[in-house]
């Protein structure tokens, strides 16, 4: 503004120095005269920024100022009110909530120190990304105060924010424009929910092995216990959860794998729905801890052999596949009875160390339904150093290295005349190629029938053998040639097999008769002698034929114990002169041991008698 000092006379003296006016507010250029008479000056005012301020003069001191005649002034002279406004617009700038969680909202108010134009939502700064600020509404109709409403967004965590207005593009009513910002106090948005990382110690665990499991919040959390941890509970077991530390954030629990698992995907996860943070802010989804695998199921085996039906001259492979890498396998972890077979040495299949194989040689001579290969797993352990436990077990398999054989029974030990006896042969197993061709026997001592078959499975034969009559044998048998029989599985018979010994007597009982003296005489008497063959039973005086009349005979004595001998006196008569005598046995009555009857008669030999006396004729 131009200053106009105007005095009603020339005047002398006059300077800047006679001036006053508050400097603070805005400073007073030099004076220019105002033609020459000395009675006018100007000076430009020029007003200090920032400055508002409704009462303001500037003042003449009049006291040095002389006019022509040099008179001095008194007093002041003064220039009328002015204002000055060269202060730009100014914003104070709040928000209702500085802490804002998630479904919360704040109320921003502007407050401006004066009326304004030209302000709109343009003129408010803020991260965008963190909130969103509702249209402008006046409060009041003076132009001052303006409030919005604040929306923080979803999943933010920020400790420093403001709302900041740009007071550039705003004006007062004198025209006056804003500088700079002005910014809302500091406001912390906290719409993150809980956050957890879940770690694990140990993410290959085997038998005997435990981890340690860390549950690692963003920030403190109430609520979290163990109901809200979610794992496979039949693959391990977690202990109580333990604090780590007092803020809150840190929790650790033991995990415990059960035993005789094996998993490759496994996760211990949080289920943040029932988790706070300070702010009351809840969890939602789930955090999960790295994959980790657990291994404490010991090794198993699986124990297979090609042939299940081992014959003479056959071998067969046993395999031994387990169901992963192992260590520490070989033969002495095989178990199986020696007695019956043998197994080579071990060879690998592959270099993975799951599969080797062996070849078993079944022994000679045997024959057993009930074989087994076993793997002692004790001593095998697999990649994690899990021990294996129990055995494992092949498929039973048969081993039939053993020749047929043949039992031969006879069903009559003794043999006497008129019988026959049933010959049964019995195999140990089904049999092909048995013929009457196999058997073996004297036939010059008894007959054997063609052979009948005993029941369908080809291991009973029987056949009827018939003595030779007249015949007596005490060392007989029958036997079978099994070198031409085959059992089922090709294995050729070797050998013989023989029934027991059985008698043959079909020869009747038979006796001698002999007399001690051929020539008896008038006193004399003869021992009578009958000698069996055999023993027999039914002999007795009634079964002697003699001439009575020429002679008696005593009772019969037992000569030993054992049935053959007896004897007897004979006494002749007197008065008898005969030169031909026998003594007969009638052996039709006569037993043997084995019930033959005797057929026809035994004579003694012939004895004389002469027990006549001397007669003379004169």
């Amino acid at each position: 503004a131009t200053v106009t000092f105007t005095f009603r006379e020339s005047v002398t003296g006059f300077g800047t120095e006679d001036i006053q006016y508050d400097t603070s507010k805005g400073t007073l250029s030099a004076l220019t005269a105002v033609g020459t008479d000395g009675k006018v000056w100007s000076a430009t005012y020029t007003p200090s920024s920032g400055i508002e301020s409704a009462n303001n003069t500037i003042r003449v001191n009049l006291a040095g100022v002389l006019d022509a005649q040099g008179n001095a002034g008194t007093g002041s002279a003064s220039s009328g009110n002015f204002s000055i406004d060269t202060k730009p617009p100014e914003v104070t700038v709040t928000i209702s909530d500085e802490r804002l969680t998630a479904g919360e909202t704040a109320t921003v108010t502007f407050t401006f120190r004066e009326s304004v134009t030209g302000f709109d939502l343009n003129d408010v700064q803020y991260d965008t990304s963190k909130g969103a600020l509702s249209a402008l509404t006046a409060v009041g109709t003076d132009g001052k105060v303006w409030t919005a409403t604040y929306t923080p967004s979803s999943g933010i965590e920020s400790a420093t924010n403001t709302i900041r207005v740009n007071l550039a593009g705003v004006q007062d009513a004198q025209g006056n424009a804003g500088t700079g910002t002005s910014t809302s106090g500091n406001f912390s948005i906290d719409t993150k929910p809980p956050e957890a990382t879940v770690t694990i110690s140990d993410n290959h665990l085997s038998a005997g092995e435990t981890a340690t499991v860390t549950f690692t919040f963003r920030e403190s959390v109430t609520g979290f216990g163990t109901e809200d941890i979610q794992y496979d509970t039949s693959k391990g077991t977690l202990s109580a959860l333990t604090a780590v530390g007092t803020d809150g954030k840190v929790w650790s629990a033991t995990y415990t794998p059960s035993s005789g698992i094996e998993s490759a995907n496994n996760t211990i996860r949080v289920n943040l729905a029932g988790v706070l943070d300070a702010q009351g802010n809840a969890g939602t989804g789930s955090a999960s801890s790295g994959n980790f695998s657990i291994d404490t199921k010991p090794p198993e085996v699986t124990v297979t052999i090609s042939d299940e039906r081992l014959t003479a001259g056959e071998t067969a492979t046993v395999t031994f596949t387990f169901r992963e890498s192992v260590t520490g396998f070989d033969l002495n972890d095989v178990q199986y009875d020696t007695s019956k077979g043998a197994l080579s040495a071990l060879t690998a299949v592959g270099t993975d160390g799951k599969v080797w194989t062996a070849t078993y040689t079944p022994s000679s001579g045997i024959e057993s339904a009930t074989n087994t290969i076993r793997v002692n797993l004790a001593g095998v352990q697999d990649a994690q150093g899990n021990a294996g436990t129990g055995t494992g077990s092949s498929g039973n398999f048969s081993i039939d290295t053993k020749p047929p054989e043949a039992t031969v029974t006879i069903s009559d030990e003794r043999l006497t005349a008129g019988e026959t006896a049933t010959v049964t042969f019995t195999f140990s197993e089904r049999v092909t190629g048995f013929g009457t061709e196999d058997i073996q026997y004297d036939t010059s001592k008894g007959t054997l029938s063609a052979l009948t078959a005993v029941g369908t499975d080809g291991k009973v034969w029987t056949a009827t053998y018939t003595p030779r009559p007249d015949t007596e044998s005490a060392d007989n048998t029958i036997r079978v040639n099994l070198a031409g029989v085959l059992d089922a599985q090709g294995n050729a018979g070797t050998g013989s097999a023989s029934s027991g010994n059985f008698s043959i007597d079909t020869r009747p009982p038979e006796v001698t008769v002999t007399i001690s003296d051929s020539s008896l005489s008038a006193g004399e008497t003869a021992t009578v002698t009958f000698t069996f063959r055999e023993s027999v039973t039914g002999f007795g005086t009634e079964d002697i034929q003699y001439d009575t009349s020429k002679g008696t005979l005593s009772a019969l004595t037992a000569v030993g114990t054992d049935g053959k001998v007896w004897t007897a006196s004979y006494t002749p008569s007197s008065g008898i002169e005969s030169a031909d005598n026998t003594i007969r046995v009638n052996l039709a009555g006569v037993l043997d041991a084995q019930g033959n009857a005797g057929t026809g008669s035994a004579s003694s030999g012939n004895f004389s008698i002469d027990t006549r006396p001397p007669e003379v004729t004169v």
